[in-house]
């Protein structure tokens, strides 16, 4: 039997949550490997199963482990860390950690967009706007769902293009458009029943809603996306500095 500390000062299901991450972190219990169950964990530490079952609960809504119903408990692949400093796109950054990426066009058209959206476009009256649709994926498995609307001279021609790669690879190379800076927002919310069955997720999973606005090198908006990632598989990272102001 596996000992744990019974002082009351760190409390039973934490320790065995600790001692789980660390198979994970050592390797010993490696990616989609069925953890111990209940039944078993319980026996190993000599606590309730009530208690077993709170550490792996935490540690599925924590994106460590997931649950396949009728077959236990595995463990998940590791979080992407993801930094927010620079502007990059979902192929470079898989590719960067050695993941291969891939997509799946949902929907690609010319479309009347709606009036908050025209609104960003308001420096290119008369452009056409197209909205792509796509399941964005890493080693097969699904990731993020992206909503885009693209406004520039020639966007009509997008739905005729390949979309299943690089979309600023495919801007650069075939419409001369270099994405510069961007302004993006962040929300955490419940997922929608539509993105739960495009990432496979449980229903009680949350997700991160990206909106981002960018423009090309001449300072005009292009475009504006919504990206909705999985709240499980991410973490996201910032770097702050101190700056003159007092705090």
């Amino acid at each position: 039997m596996t000992r744990l500390s019974r002082d009351g000062s760190i409390p039973l299901y934490l320790q065995v949550k600790s001692w789980l991450e660390d198979q994970i972190a050592s390797g010993r219990l490696k990616p989609h490997k069925r953890v111990p169950s209940e039944r078993e964990l319980s026996e190993r530490f000599g606590i309730s199963r009530m208690t077993v079952r709170q550490a792996l609960t935490e540690l599925v809504h924590d994106g460590r482990l997931y649950s396949r119903v009728g077959l236990g408990t595995f463990v998940a692949d590791p979080l992407i860390r993801q930094p927010l400093r620079s502007l990059t796109g979902f192929t470079e950054d898989m590719l960067a950690r050695g993941v291969q990426p891939s997509s799946r066009v949902l929907r690609c058209e010319v479309t009347d967009p709606p009036a908050s959206v025209r609104q960003v476009f308001d420096r290119t009256p008369g452009l056409p706007v197209v909205i792509l649709e796509r399941l964005r994926l890493a080693d097969g498995q699904p990731m993020m769902v992206e909503r885009r609307y693209l406004c520039f001279a020639g966007a009509e021609r997008l739905p005729s293009c390949d979309l299943t790669g690089s979309l600023s690879s495919l801007l650069r190379k075939s419409f001369g458009i270099r994405p510069v800076v961007a302004e993006q927002e962040v929300i955490a919310r419940r997922a929608r029943p539509q993105e739960i069955a495009l990432l496979a997720m449980d229903e009680e999973t949350a997700v991160l809603e990206f909106t981002r606005t960018t423009s090309d090198d001449q300072q005009r908006v292009f475009e504006q996306s919504v990206s909705v990632y999985r709240g499980d598989r991410y973490r996201f990272v910032i770097r702050l500095e101190q700056g003159g102001g007092a705090t």
